[in-house]
């Protein structure tokens, strides 16, 4: 039990989740899904006899398009600080609010390509400080022996802030672990019908700034690219070609992966430049850099 609650301290991202997937929960319940209906006639959504009210579109029909969701480019205000986007369209997917006061924040949002997503955006911030041993679990990824590329976690500017990123695959079918493609962002695209390829490359950024003395405010950026075939789920080279230790002895896989370590190293510090800058936003020009390597061309 000491343990457990040690875990829930620590790891704040972990703790987002959670409140995400009981916010998520409640939405299930209020808004149930076709075969909800089916199985449990009873349940809210149907009358007496069973059928429903608000019949949802028949399996197979077409996913939500980008026209239905809302959409957002360049920049997103987000826990007190306006956030760079990389280039095109993005649509919230999941917001949540939990912990002390409603400090910790998480949001999430998607880019889609003729209906396809290219890239996934998942943010969290805790605008409550937390001390060191909190942040340990999160800058403990940086140096994960999972990971492409990793830029030390011992980064720390003048001022005291510390920072960190990494690249590493992530597999949809794998959804527990901390790199893992986040469940709740995986059911929230299944729901909308919209199908997504087998393995994202994310590029993960933890920054961290000083608070009091000890202390820290935490914000994490993770953008999960899609290495696919343009138009098509297909990735641009097999599954077992991604795993870390053989990356390198595939062309195409090895292209991607330096491609985007040379984009994330300068989106990192649009980024930095942007946090400094609170709600008025990066004053650096993000439009030469914003391009990701999973941009549609």
């Amino acid at each position: 039990m000491k343990q457990l609650k040690d875990l829930w301290r620590r790891a704040f991202l972990w703790r987002l989740t959670i409140y995400a997937f009981v916010f998520c929960l409640a939405l299930a319940i209020i808004f149930p899904a076709s075969w909800l209906h089916r199985d449990f006639p009873w349940g809210p959504g149907t009358d007496k006899s069973g059928h429903q009210e608000h019949p949802t579109a028949p399996s197979g029909s077409a996913p939500a398009s980008p026209e239905e969701l809302a959409s957002i480019s360049g920049s997103i205000p987000f826990a007190g600080h306006r956030i760079p986007l990389p280039a095109g369209t993005w649509h919230p997917l999941v917001a949540a609010n939990g912990g002390l006061q409603g400090s910790q924040e998480a949001l999430s949002l998607v880019r889609i390509d003729q209906n396809i997503v290219t890239g996934v955006i998942m943010l969290g911030a805790d605008t409550h400080p937390l001390t060191r041993p909190a942040l340990e679990s999160e800058f403990n990824l940086c140096d994960g022996t999972g990971n492409y590329v990793s830029q030390s976690s011992k980064v720390t500017s003048p001022d005291g802030t510390k920072e960190c990123w990494f690249l590493a695959p992530s597999r949809t079918s794998h959804r527990a672990g901390p790199q893992d493609f986040p469940a709740i962002i995986g059911d929230e695209l299944d729901r909308l019908g919209i199908p997504y390829p087998a393995l994202f490359v994310q590029a993960r950024w933890v920054h961290a700034a000083p608070g009091t003395t000890g202390t820290w405010y935490p914000t994490v950026m993770s953008i999960f690219l899609a290495p696919n075939e343009s138009g098509s789920l297909r990735l641009i080279a097999p599954l077992s070609s991604w795993n870390v230790r053989d990356f390198a002895a595939d062309r195409r896989v090895r292209s991607f992966i330096g491609r985007t370590q040379s984009w994330f190293d300068n989106w990192v510090t649009i980024l930095r430049n942007a946090m400094r800058n609170g709600m008025a936003g990066p004053s650096l020009p993000i439009r030469k850099g914003n391009r990701d390597p999973a941009y549609p061309a």
